[in-house]
């Protein structure tokens, strides 16, 4: 499942125009009156930005969402101050349950800051990603390292040798990262929906499809391509639901928060989660929501979580406290730690809003229009503060507006060069996902640490796709042997392996900076090289040089 929440440096708040919040909270009250399994209000949402008609036309898809490296110049700004809203200091409230007794008036809590919304982590790439990236393939590879790609390529040959016998060819990793990069390229040119044979069409194809892999080399690596031993399957289905792909996909969500301090505005996938379903003859789970938050969230201190009225709950609140972590979310009206007070609409001007404190929690319920309210609970809040403005929106609603969406734009920015492909597998549909999640953090990591790669360009996203599709197939394409039928194909491949054997030239035998006379050329000829013999150091041209393989030489 997608978890709709995500996480917001409180330390260092950002700010939004007054029209954006304006729009937003228009939008966004007619939703969050509603009781709904998730919230769906990505038109209103902050982390997107809307293009002009004629920017439309002439940009990117992708332009008209967030990227990671303009993202944190993004946030909640108030064209208005904030003032404390003025409230009976006596008024009290019960909770539906009445287990819980609410104030109007906040809690004066008194002394230092709560450790709670204390940063000690710095947003952005960790040490070891800086450390381990030197190119774009290198950021990708943090994510599909060889550890999984042993466990893909092992599945993957023993099914083939039990589907094709004595024809099948063994696979190396040169195979399937080609296998990966092809579709990463098929996400890039937008092929989602297209047939996979058109990509190797010599008319409306493109030429690197057929330069890489016979089309039906490619139909049998998606055949045969396995994540588990399919003979011990099923004793392992019995205990878990995800078996066919478990052991690639837990060591896959161990590495992503080693690589990546979470943040509410690079919508860098930090944690994920499958959900499978209840097991047969197990009793449904209760509160499913809360200890989906509390699992997602082990290992963070100090951050707020932002979640919609699915996961919100007082309980959840006071956990999350336990463990250095602050709560804002919409909550359901239906849910018994709330007072009547709160939830009901009658009477109430429209911009007005009504607050209730405990100790540790506050809810605010707010009409945006007659007779609809939006009611947000918080733990990090603790006073009565609303904007100045004409519409009195509370800060606990810009606060949630500015830090909610991470997981819906991730969803939207994957979709639009998405490598998925028509499959009856569901763990072949899994493994796409893995492919794009990574191939998108690693996209974060490198405009994260290489801030001014293509700076300004709207597509940059889809510039490092190619950029990586292409550094994959590279090597299966440098050591092909056998030519495809398309005339494009073959001249790609001949490029390719013209421009490998002359970097491999010049390493073998070395590349001078000085240039000089050819020391086996009369001098009256005045031929002048850099490159050099590897033993000798001596001068050589074109005319006097030798290829040998790695035996003979």
């Amino acid at each position: 499942i997608s978890l709709n929440m995500s996480f917001k440096n409180m330390s260092s708040c950002k700010w939004l125009s007054q029209q954006e919040i304006l729009a937003e909270l228009d939008r966004d009250s007619e939703v969050e009156e509603e009781v709904s399994e998730t919230e769906n209000n990505n038109d209103g949402d902050p982390d997107y930005h809307e293009t002009s008609s004629d920017e439309s036309e002439d940009t990117d898809p992708e332009s008209a969402m967030v990227s990671p490296s303009t993202s944190r110049e993004r946030g909640r700004k108030l064209n208005s101050p904030l003032q404390p809203l003025a409230s009976n200091l006596d008024e009290t409230f019960k909770s539906k349950d009445g287990n819980i007794t609410w104030k109007a008036s906040p809690c004066m809590n008194q002394g230092r800051l709560s450790n709670s919304n204390v940063i000690k982590m710095v947003p952005g790439p960790t040490r070891y990603a800086v450390t381990c990236i030197h190119d774009i393939a290198s950021a990708f590879g943090l994510f599909i390292p060889p550890t999984i790609e042993n466990i893909i390529l092992q599945m993957t040959n023993l099914e083939g040798r039990r589907v094709l016998g004595e024809k099948w060819k063994e696979l190396d990793h040169v195979d399937m990262q080609a296998y990966i990069g092809l579709l990463l390229l098929a996400g890039v040119y937008r092929c989602k929906g297209e047939a996979t044979s058109s990509l190797w069409n010599a008319e409306t194809g493109r030429a690197i499809f057929p330069a890489t892999m016979s089309l039906e080399t490619f139909h049998i690596i998606t055949r045969v391509i396995r994540f588990d031993n399919r003979d011990t399957r099923a004793d392992r289905r019995e205990r878990d639901k995800l078996a066919a792909i478990r052991e690639v996909w837990d060591k896959w969500v161990e590495i992503l928060p080693l690589l990546y301090t979470c943040d509410a505005q690079s919508s860098y996938a930090w944690n994920m989660q499958v959900y499978t379903g209840k097991l047969p003859r197990e009793a449904p789970e209760r509160n499913q929501g809360m200890h989906v938050v509390l699992e997602m969230t082990q290992g963070l201190r100090g951050h707020n979580v932002t979640c919609d009225n699915f996961f919100t709950s007082y309980t959840l609140g006071a956990e999350l406290l336990k463990r250095k972590l602050t709560m804002l979310g919409t909550v359901r009206k239906s849910k018994p730690e709330l007072p009547n007070e709160i939830v009901k609409i009658q009477h109430r001007s429209v911009h007005s809003s009504k607050f209730a404190f405990t100790e540790s929690t506050a809810v605010v319920s707010y009409c945006s229009k007659k007779n609809k309210n939006v009611i947000v609970m918080s733990t990090m809040h603790k006073d009565t503060r609303v904007c100045t403005g004409n519409d009195k929106k509370p800060e606990m609603i810009l606060d949630y507006n500015s830090s909610k969406g991470g997981v819906e734009n991730l969803d939207k920015l994957i979709a639009t060069y998405t490598c998925q492909r028509m499959t009856a597998r569901w763990p072949v549909v899994i493994f796409y996902n893995i492919v794009d999640v990574s191939a998108y953090n690693a996209f974060v990591l490198w405009t994260d640490i290489n801030t001014t790669w293509n700076a300004g360009k709207l597509y940059r996203r889809r510039i490092f796709l190619e950029l990586l599709g292409k550094a994959l197939v590279t090597p299966l394409i440098q050591r092909r042997s056998r030519m495809p039928r398309a005339p494009t194909a073959i001249a790609l491949i001949q490029n390719v392996q013209t421009e490998g054997d002359s970097a491999s030239l010049s390493v073998a035998t070395g590349l001078c900076k000085k240039r000089a006379r050819c020391n086996y050329c009369p001098s009256s000829n005045d031929n002048k090289t850099n490159v050099t013999c590897v033993k000798c150091r001596k001068y050589l041209c074109k005319r006097h040089m030798s290829t040998f393989c790695p035996t003979c030489a």
